[in-house]
């Protein structure tokens, strides 16, 4: 069997420039099929949640904190990310916690808290829970929140000297949806729980579209293309539907055929 690119036909990510047209018949027979793939995630790191003061509950007992706290922008308490010690924290006694009330089942990926103490290591185990009535509670994973030289991050993602900045923990890797949701202290585990300004709340990420895989024949030629965002996905071949599958050495889009056999499949693999 022949193949290779045609001259003019477009580079690896170009087009077959032929019409799409069924084929039938005993003289050639191509399947398309696709591998089952992998779980991929996009490259974007799950959207932003405008997480809004009036979804928020707990107590607001604090171990040391600003004067005055309550439920407001910035979330959670209205304490702005600043590098003077000045915020939030939880007592020791593991009282703290933070409700938040979504709206609708949400599948949430993603917290992220902001120190803002830079001068030394502090340190708390904080359960992420869930729940469907706000009354049973079901822990989903465990935030090892402990500040230490170079563990943050600025806003732009660079890394601190200090052991201020973002800390984030990421979560929930099956999107599983719930109303309910809720940080709360489990434990003490550097002299006190770290002093805080804001938190944010993301999603998971979207799945990436799968490839989709195209078939062309120009009467003589076959064409077989695909759109892969990754660019990983790997042209597969086998003479039955049910394998051996093999990789198709060197295959770029679209792959051109001069068929010479009577039956034969194609898949892309992940």
């Amino acid at each position: 069997m022949g193949a290779g690119k045609l001259p003019g036909r477009g580079d690896r990510r170009g087009r077959f420039n032929v019409p799409t047209v069924p084929i039938s018949g005993s003289l050639l027979l191509l399947g398309l099929l696709f591998a089952q793939p992998s779980t991929v995630r996009s490259g974007d790191e799950g959207a932003l949640i405008p997480v809004a003061a009036t979804w928020l509950s707990g107590p607001l007992n604090f171990f040391a904190s600003p004067a005055g706290l309550t439920f407001q922008e910035p979330i959670p308490y209205g304490v702005p990310n600043n590098l003077a010690d000045g915020g939030w924290i939880w007592p020791n006694d593991n009282s703290g916690r933070l409700e938040i009330d979504f709206g609708a089942p949400t599948a949430l990926g993603r917290v992220r808290v902001y120190s803002t103490y830079p001068g030394g290591p502090r340190g708390a185990t904080w359960a992420i829970e869930h729940s469907t009535d706000k009354f049973n509670w079901i822990g989903s994973v465990d935030f090892a929140y402990t500040t230490k030289p170079g563990g943050g991050v600025n806003g732009d993602g660079s890394v601190r000297t200090d052991t201020a900045g973002w800390y984030e923990l990421r979560l929930n890797p099956n999107s599983e949806e719930f109303q309910y949701w809720r940080v709360r202290q489990k434990a003490v585990t550097t002299s006190h729980a770290p002093r805080c300004g804001q938190m944010e709340f993301h999603l998971t990420p979207a799945p990436a579209a799968p490839p989709s895989l195209h078939l062309a024949w120009d009467g003589t030629r076959v064409a077989i293309s695909w759109v892969d965002p990754t660019d990983k996905a790997m042209l597969q071949s086998a003479d039955k539907i049910t394998g051996d599958w093999q990789d198709v050495p060197r295959s770029f889009s679209p792959w051109i055929l001069a068929p010479v056999e009577t039956r034969k499949f194609y898949r892309l693999r992940k």
